[in-house]
């Protein structure tokens, strides 16, 4: 099963990230040092900027209302209620055609296969505030959606037979999907540009609980109905993703 998150792409991601922002802070920084006021809005919207630069198309938007419920109204920290839409996605590359010259021919066409990803989230998160610089940490969960198609093998053999030739052909495609919950607990930082601007980062452990179904979709032209395979599984497992999150944010309000 193919993994969607890409991790190489992680990797520059986290370069893309660190050009991003740190020219930004750097010219916010020196405009002043006086007090900031973090509790001038109270609405949030972000997007993920790492996507952009991932091996397949993908984004996620961040959407956070400031939690004003209380008698005292805290001027250190504050809390938030946050909803977050991840979309994710890998298209089609070239096929690569592979042949040979003798009489016993195999011809592989490969295809990588589609993947798409889609995400709601809600969660809460407490906020540290230090001038510019914010400090969170808080647990998001809800429901996945993502399917997978494996590598496409299509097989052509020539036989001969003394002055006879004739030829068999095979294909095989395997489609996954998956559905299921993901409890992710996370810590950010985020620094304030401006009144308005901002950028994040956040690292996250994720736990998943999903339901997979194993579509095995043979060209088998004898007998078809031996080689149809479905197959289907639970599983629970986690993972860490030290970027999970970069993205660039909007106060309003």
């Amino acid at each position: 099963m193919k993994n969607n998150l890409h991790f190489p792409a992680k990797a520059n991601s986290i370069w893309v990230c660190l050009i991003f922002l740190l020219p930004l802070a750097a010219t916010a920084q020196q405009k002043d040092s006086l007090k900031f006021n973090n509790r001038k809005y109270k609405y949030e919207v972000g997007i993920d900027m790492q996507g952009v630069f991932s091996n397949g198309p993908g984004t996620g938007l961040v959407f956070k209302i400031r939690n004003d419920r209380g008698k005292y109204v805290p001027v250190s920290y504050g809390t938030n209620y946050r909803f977050q839409l991840i979309l994710n996605g890998q298209l089609n590359s070239e096929p690569t055609v592979e042949t040979g010259d003798t009489l016993y021919t195999p011809y592989y066409d490969f295809n990588k296969g589609d993947q798409a990803l889609i995400q709601i989230l809600a969660g809460w998160e407490r906020v540290q505030y230090f001038n510019r610089f914010n400090f969170y940490y808080g647990m998001d969960a809800g429901p996945f959606y993502r399917h997978m198609e494996s590598d496409y093998f299509y097989v052509t053999y020539l036989h001969t037979d003394g002055n006879y030739y004739s030829t068999y052909t095979s294909a095989w495609e395997t489609d996954h999907t998956s559905y299921g919950v993901s409890v992710v607990p996370f810590v950010g930082v985020k620094y304030r540009l401006t009144d308005r601007f901002s950028v994040s980062v956040e690292t996250s452990l994720w736990l998943e609980y999903s339901t997979t179904i194993v579509r095995l979709n043979p060209n088998e032209p004898v007998w078809p109905e031996l080689y149809n395979v479905r197959s289907q599984y639970h599983s629970f497992g986690s993972r860490f993703s030290y970027l999970r999150l970069c993205s660039f944010n909007y106060h309003f309000g």
